[in-house]
């Protein structure tokens, strides 16, 4: 059963009708993008189709079926777990439907005209470098001790960001000047299904009493997304009764920003996911024109079977001392909201 939350009516557009498969509305910034990416596709006379796959997926399989029979000539994919979708990709390109790989890319096929998202290998850099300028590694006599929490482990962006970071923390791990009292630094050890805020509270949880329930302190947890740094967060409050350490995040959901502006989280990522609406619509009437150079002029990423064409979106990093000013004056949140 195709579990649509909104389905473009009438007698459609002259465009055609565009599906939307999205992980799931637990996450506050996959509800925007839904938003987003609908209210552009119909300013632009497409007829889009939405639906959400409550991190299930297998639910996301029968969606993109449905969205298949129903007659959609594009699909804008965000996976849960891009393996499960490989046989029916490779149907709906034998049918002429175009593929965009929504802020996840979508592995092992050559189903995928397009990947559109942000440079998530530098995104986990930067959370590095955030660290490493804040515990001062490169001076500071040390050690210091640090937690690690990846995303889930059927997404492609959580191997990319773990590597972006390391490229950074690994030297430091090395070294021992970065200490990991739980011994859990392999990506499969820290990896949390669905990039779960529930799932990263209960592992801190763990953390904590095992390895923290002394006294012993812990200067830094790299969070990979905001949702996990909240349930570590809610945890930490809970559990340890030291001074919050530093905690990265990314994606700058309110609650988090009202959180480092309250000096628990230290920063977040601003991904302006209109910004990541709006190109997708344009790369899919890019790929309706039939506009070879412009796909042909893109850099690309490995998926393991091509090189796909890929449009990267510009990030800033916030915190406490610029988030007003960023997220205010790219008018994603209104001054009152931070209060």
């Amino acid at each position: 059963m195709l579990t649509t939350i909104l389905c473009s009516c009438g007698d459609g557009t002259q465009k055609g009708r565009v599906g939307i498969l999205l992980p799931s509305t637990e996450t506050a910034r996959w509800n925007l993008d839904g938003q987003y990416l609908w209210k552009d596709l119909s300013a632009r006379g497409y007829a889009p189709v939405l639906a959400y796959a409550n991190d299930n997926a297998e639910q996301q399989l029968t969606q993109l079926q449905e969205m298949v029979k129903d007659g959609c000539s594009y699909l804008v994919i965000a996976a849960v777990d891009s393996k499960v979708l490989l046989p029916d990709l490779a149907i709906a390109k034998a049918k002429g439907v175009r593929v965009i790989a929504y802020d996840r890319l979508l592995t092992d096929t050559e189903a995928v005209d397009c990947f559109i998202s942000f440079d998530n290998y530098r995104i986990g850099r930067q959370m590095g470098l955030f660290l490493e300028e804040k515990l001062q590694l490169g001076t500071a006599p040390g050690p210091f001790y640090i937690e690690l929490f990846g995303g889930d482990p059927a997404d492609n962006n959580t191997a990319l960001i773990y590597q972006g970071a390391m490229s950074v923390l690994g030297s430091y791990l090395d070294r021992k000047k970065l200490l990991v009292r739980s011994g859990e630094k392999a990506l499969e050890s820290i990896a949390i299904k669905n990039w779960s805020e529930s799932g990263a509270r209960e592992r801190m949880n763990g953390l904590l009493k095992k390895f923290y329930s002394e006294g012993e302190i812990l200067d830094a947890v790299l969070s990979m997304n905001d949702g996990m740094a909240m349930g570590i967060q809610a945890s930490l409050t809970a559990h340890y009764p030291g001074r919050f350490p530093l905690i990265t995040g990314q994606d700058c959901a309110l609650p988090n920003i009202r959180s480092i502006l309250a000096g628990k989280q230290a920063m977040s990522i601003f991904k302006d996911t209109r910004m990541l609406a709006n190109k997708t619509v344009k790369v899919i009437e890019l790929l309706e024109k039939g506009d070879h150079d412009f796909f042909r002029d893109l850099s690309t990423v490995p998926n393991r079977r091509r090189d796909v064409p890929v449009c990267f979106c510009p990030y800033l990093l916030v915190t406490a001392e610029n988030c007003s000013n960023v997220l205010v004056k790219a008018g994603y949140y209104q001054p009152e909201q931070l209060q």
